[in-house]
């Protein structure tokens, strides 16, 4: 793979689909760090959190192969010629052994100083950002985010005040009075229309800054309206003295009844009379008719009568909009601060105005002086999906590093990459045209390179996808430039399978929709010919066809998974555990039928049937409870989870252990079911849950989530999507400038308005954001399409006349069915995984519920005690301060524990906290450890699970790992303990490749070696 390491440290870098994006970007973080750079002078910001997992996983995964010299060829090729600079640099000679070296001790500093490489999402970025910087930005620091559940729900509950207040004003009363005859809605479905016209506005009020500030105001949409009420009366009249002009003529049957249509009373009616849609001379059945100049004078008066209203029926409802989405806006603010809680919309809007906006009063040199001196060299994946503010904020910190100076003199470098036909997010902001500006922006200090070589798809795949994206390029022109491609197929990927056919070959008449069916047969396909349904993707351009999909499938027994199967909350551990918990407080029987039925299942059919044997399962739990009264529903839930072996029922399943941590950290203390249900449903919203991947099924999503993802089938079965603008779905737009906050509102107008906006301002824009919905079509489709490996399955549709949907497009470009390649799925193993080390996912909490166990136990073995976890924190707070050789660092130790949990621990609790550490301190065999070098609160990970090591030391020739306990100690515990060490020893050795050996440290009873 060819290296984007070259003599510019400042670099663009399309990389098309299939690429090797990540490999490209992962490896320049690699290679900075080999090179000296420390991880906080790094900042790679990425687009989603699994990015931000992968990426981390990847640069310890190419590190560690170089320090262990397991490196592969295109590694080693990659990194090579820079390496080799780097050893002329420091005039040493350069061999593999030279990397070796270096990467040995990259991996040292990356292990010592992981926390302060900063791998984040943009939005993750901006929050960082404001808790830093709080009350600059005007918010307290202890803020909260919304999920998006809550963010509609702000936004609903702002719009309902809103309305209240507006019924209460004369001019808003005046306003909506007026405003039905105008909108041509009906009483019903004002409300909705308005509130959709509010949230518009509110979504984009930082785009919109300028056209908010200068909004017509009320009284100006009243005269706005009295002048359309006016038009409504005045138009009509006038058709009617263009009737009577051919009252004295001989018309035919055809022309008589388009005249009749002159007595239309409605604005939307009379516009669409063909009279009206063209010259007088093109009218339909009036070709041979002469005209009299009095029928030209009103035919005219009345066009340009129809063009005036239309155009203030735009004004009118941009206007409308404009003040509608402030106020709501500066309601929803006040809702938010009385919770003290903030969308990530909000954080990244603050953020700009702190930091890129003009009229900013924060001393932003200052600011950014905080954040340059933890950044040298500034990365930014999918770039095409960053928006114009996020740009701007990022802005000087780009600019600073291709400076080549940073706030310690170090050479700084910056890096974007990305692919404009993938920007499928501009509903969001997301500006691909921001790519190539920036390249002629910085024109002397950027270089720019493409990559065109797919390691992801079968040549056949590319050889679809290269003749589509051609077509599209010659039949729209150079707006669609990016699309001239000639992308190549690594030989490795094989040929792959194409199939594209008609939903026209199918002329049966068929209950269902035609894409469920087609859906169903192409799954049987591929399972007939080897593959598996964990292999199979059904991409869709909705979620409404997705779930129609789900519910079929299922309906036909296919194993079938959700998008949102991979968050935590649809996990069945997770619903297992709520159901318990609301069960418990409760007593409801719907709650325990949920605990007990959920699979995987609890009890067998019969208890359902029998009301005695059901009271009897509930009664058990209940005499469970009575011995723990008082707790939390936490500690309840972790004492009836070993009484009820829960880990037994999950399979010892990751997301057990993920579930419990969520509460451990949210909600440990609540007694109330509603407030404790509230508030880890609202943290588990953001997790992912770790089992799904293990599921074999097929998966469903649309394609905006399907981004960044691979699979072995892809079927695309139903792309009904417009690739025109369409009045009904989105009455509103943005007319973008490139000048942040100066765009303009503009009113979507429909195909029958079309001949009054020729000519104007509007058609302008109109045709604008006609192209650039086709060009974000046609960008999904690329997007769909190279997901594919091994097999791409598409359902297209002819057009009739010009396409109208994205299936259209396929269509065009392949009018006879398509059928490229054999369908086989590989029997080879599967592609290498990235494994080696899981940084940043959730942490497996098996470890800290055994010690709790263990160490905190009351009357029975399991229960839980809050400041008792407090206790356990303070001694492990103090354990990591302590170095051998510093006493000093025992009386530091000692004031941090008093300073950050003295007021929550009692007097002798503390006493016996500093007693452990005197203790540990004055182990002679804990001080050997620090002849090595030594290592302490290190997360390691394997197979999905990531571990905390309270301490290892690498020495010459072998490692010691040591473990902190407290508490009873047995045999059985001792065992278990044992098992944590051994699992620490089988990921610690294959990294080090030393001899390695295991101590529990055993506060009260001493050390043991194993």
């Amino acid at each position: 793979m060819a290296s984007s390491l070259n003599k510019y440290n400042n670099l663009a870098l399309e990389a098309s689909a299939g690429t090797g994006k990540t490999f490209q970007l992962a490896m320049r973080v690699a290679g900075m760090l080999l090179t000296g750079a420390a991880p906080k002078d790094i900042l790679c910001l990425t687009f989603t959190r699994k990015a931000t997992a992968e990426m981390k996983e990847r640069i310890i995964k190419f590190i560690n192969g170089f320090a262990e010299g397991t490196s592969d060829t295109s590694e080693y090729e990659f990194i090579a010629p820079l390496m080799k600079k780097y050893a002329e640099k420091l005039q040493i000679p350069f061999d593999d052994n030279f990397i070796k070296e270096k990467a040995v001790t990259a991996r040292d500093n990356l292990f010592s100083h992981f926390s302060e490489l900063n791998i984040k999402t943009i939005d993750a970025f901006n929050n960082t950002i404001l808790r830093i910087f709080p009350f600059e930005a005007g918010f307290r620091p202890d803020f909260g985010v919304h999920c998006d559940e809550e963010t509609a729900q702000i936004k609903r509950t702002a719009f309902y005040q809103l309305v209240s207040e507006m019924l209460a004003d004369n001019k808003w009363k005046q306003i909506l009075d007026n405003i039905y005859p105008v909108l041509g809605v009906q009483t019903v479905s004002l409300i909705s229309t308005l509130q959709k016209y509010a949230e518009y506005v509110a979504d984009n009020i930082l785009k919109l800054e300028s056209a908010v500030k200068n909004a017509p105001s009320l009284d100006n949409i009243i005269e706005m309206l009295s002048k359309a009420v006016t038009m409504q009366q005045k138009i009509p009249e006038l058709c009617q003295k263009f009737k009577k002009t051919f009252e004295n003529d001989n018309l035919s049957v055809r022309q008589a009844n388009a005249v009749e249509k002159l007595d239309y009373k409605k604005i939307q009616d009379i516009s669409d009379i063909p009279f009206f849609k063209n010259t007088l001379d093109e009218a339909p059945n009036f070709k041979k008719y002469e005209f009299s100049q009095k029928q030209y004078n009103l035919h005219e008066n009345i066009f340009n009568k129809l063009q005036e209203y239309w155009l203030l029926y735009g004004d009118i409802i941009t206007s409308l909009s404009l003040n509608l989405g402030k106020l709501l806006n500066n309601k929803m603010d006040i809702l938010k601060k009385e919770k003290n809680m903030l969308t990530y919309s909000d954080i990244s809007n603050a953020v700009y105005y702190m930091l890129a906006a003009d009229n900013s009063k924060i001393d932003k040199d200052y600011l950014y002086f905080r954040l340059d001196g933890r950044i040298n060299h500034l990365l930014i994946d999918e770039f095409q999906d960053t928006s114009i503010s996020q740009w701007l904020t990022l802005k000087p910190l780009a600019e600073e590093a291709m400076a080549g100076l940073g706030q310690h003199d170090k050479v700084g470098s910056f890096f974007y990459v990305g692919d404009p036909k993938q920007n499928i997010y501009r509903f969001r902001g997301g500006s691909s045209s921001l790519f190539r500006l920036l390249l002629q922006e910085y024109k002397d200090k950027l270089s720019s390179k493409t990559l065109d070589t797919n390691y992801r798809s079968g040549k056949n795949i590319i050889d679809i996808v290269n003749k589509i994206s051609n077509e599209i390029y010659k039949q729209y022109g150079e707006n669609f430039a990016i699309f001239n491609i000639d992308q190549k197929a690594y030989k490795e990927n094989g040929d792959g399978y194409v199939e594209i056919t008609h939903k026209m070959d199918k002329q049966d008449k068929e209950e269902d929709a035609y894409y469920l069916t087609y859906c169903l047969d192409k799954i049987n396909i591929c399972i007939e010919n080897g593959f598996q349904y964990k292999d199979i993707a059904i991409l869709t351009v909705s979620n409404n066809h997705g779930k129609d999909i789900i519910d079929y499938l299922e309906n036909n027994n296919i194993p079938v998974q959700a998008e949102t199967s991979a968050n935590l909350t649809s996990s069945p551990v997770f619903n297992i555990i709520m159901a318990l918990a609301e069960f418990i407080e409760t007593d409801d029987d719907y709650a325990f039928f949920r605990f007990l039925y959920t699979s995987p299942k609890a009890a067998h059919n019969n208890i359902m049937q029998d009301k005695g044997l059901f009271i009897n399962e509930k009664n058990k739990i209940k005499n469970m409870l009575n011995n723990i009264e008082g707790l939390s529903i936490f500690d309840k839930l972790l004492y009836l989870s070993n009484k009820l072996d829960l880990q037994s029922r999950f399979s010892s399943s990751p997301d057990y252990y993920v579930c419990f941590d969520i509460i451990s950290k949210t909600a440990a203390n609540e007694t109330n079911i509603a407030d404790f249900k509230e508030t880890v449903f609202k943290s588990a919203s953001s997790e992912q849950a770790l089992s799904a991947a293990q599921k074999n099924a097929v998966t469903v999503m649309t394609i905006h989530k399907s981004k960044g993802l691979q699979f072995n089938v892809v079927i695309l079965p139903n792309l009904s999507r417009d690739i025109t603008v369409n009045a009904k779905n989105s009455p509103l737009f943005i007319a973008d400038n490139n000048v942040f906050g100066n765009s303009k509102l503009c009113c979507v107008y429909s195909k029958k308005q079309y001949p009054y906006i020729s000519g104007t301002k509007a058609e302008e824009y109109m045709k604008n954001e006609n192209m650039l919905t086709l060009q974000d079509s046609v960008n999904m489709l690329y997007v769909a399409m190279t997901r594919a490996e091994k097999a791409l399955f598409i359902n297209a549709e002819m057009p009739k006349d010009m396409p109208l949907k994205i299936s259209h497009i396929a269509g065009l470009c392949f009018p006879e069915k398509v059928q490229q390649g054999i369908l086989k799925a590989e029997i080879n193993k599967e592609k290498e995984q990235v494994k080696s080390i899981n940084i940043e996912i959730n942490i497996n909490k098996q470890k800290e519920l055994i010690d709790t166990k263990a160490f905190y136990s009351r009357k029975e073995d399991i229960t839980f005690n809050y400041l008792s976890a407090l206790a356990g924190e303070c001694l492990h707070a103090g354990l990591f301060m302590l170095e051998y050789g510093r006493e000093e660092t025992i009386s530091l130790a000692e004031k941090c524990m008093y300073a950050k949990y003295g007021s929550a621990l009692d007097d002798k609790t503390f006493a016996d906290i500093k007693k452990y550490l005197l203790t540990v301190y004055n182990n002679t065999q804990w001080q050997q450890l620090f002849n090595g070098r030594v290592f302490k609160e290190r997360r390691i990970g394997k197979d999905n699970n990531l571990y905390s090591v309270d301490i290892y030391s690498e020495m010459e020739d072998k490692l010691v790992i040591m473990d902190y306990k407290t508490g009873a100690l047995n045999d059985k515990i001792l065992d278990e303990y044992k098992k944590q060490l051994f699992t620490y020893k089988e990921i610690l050795k294959k990294l080090y490749n030393k001899k390695t050996e295991c101590c529990i440290f055993h506060i009260e009873k001493g050390i043991f070696t194993f």
